[in-house]
């Protein structure tokens, strides 16, 4: 297992560190051995890690440390613009723009503001609301026909062994016509807008 180069033990390192120094000269020089010898008394785990990777990590924290003045790595705070009525008009904009379908991660890029904040703003500010798109089967020129066909040979050959050798499976198409997955696809609306699209049975073949 990989030792754990935490907080704890990076301060040992700095700690230990400025503890070996020795004054020569006009300056003072570091003792890493010194150091070193000193971490693995603190924690016995650092016996099974390789003297030159050790080496190498005692260097980089301490590198680290003086160039910046610390053992932590600085944290990045961004905070997205706060909802405010100008934002909810350009969200509102943008909803309308798309007519209620585009997604709400490209309208918070766009608007350059939090996902959760465009979320806040539709259902709450706006009082909006998702719909989920619903699917048919699309019906082209002759469907009902061989519809009412199939209808009737399977009524006369019920009884028929052929039928035996029907299986039915769960496989699925591959749609290349604008295929809506209507688990992820939402329009959002004040009312239900009863968005259908239809959908070809081999439209991959088209």
């Amino acid at each position: 297992m990989a030792f754990a180069w935490n907080a704890d033990v990076r301060k040992a390192v700095i700690a230990s560190y400025y503890r070996s120094q020795r004054r020569i000269g006009g300056g003072f020089h570091y003792d890493a051995a010194q150091c070193k010898r000193d971490l693995v008394a603190q924690y016995p785990a650092l016996q099974n890690v390789r003297t030159n990777s050790l080496n190498k990590q005692i260097k980089r924290i301490v590198n680290f440390f003086q160039e910046n003045g610390s053992i932590e790595n600085p944290k990045r705070r961004y905070a997205p613009p706060k909802l405010n009525e100008g934002k909810i008009e350009e969200i509102r904009q943008a909803v309308q723009d798309s007519g209620g379908k585009e997604s709400l991660r490209k309208i918070a890029a766009q608007v350059n503001v939090s996902h959760k904040s465009v979320h806040t703003a539709l259902r709450k500010n706006l009082q909006l609301k998702p719909y989920k798109i619903t699917r048919y089967h699309k019906i082209e020129d002759g469907d009902p026909e061989q519809r009412m066909m199939f209808c009737n040979w399977f009524v006369n050959n019920i009884n028929d062994e052929d039928l035996d050798f029907v299986f039915f499976s769960d496989e699925a198409w591959v749609h290349l016509d604008g295929y809506v997955n209507s688990q992820n696809c939402r329009v959002w609306g004040s009312e239900n807008p009863h968005e259908f699209v239809s959908i070809g049975t081999f439209s991959f073949l088209s």
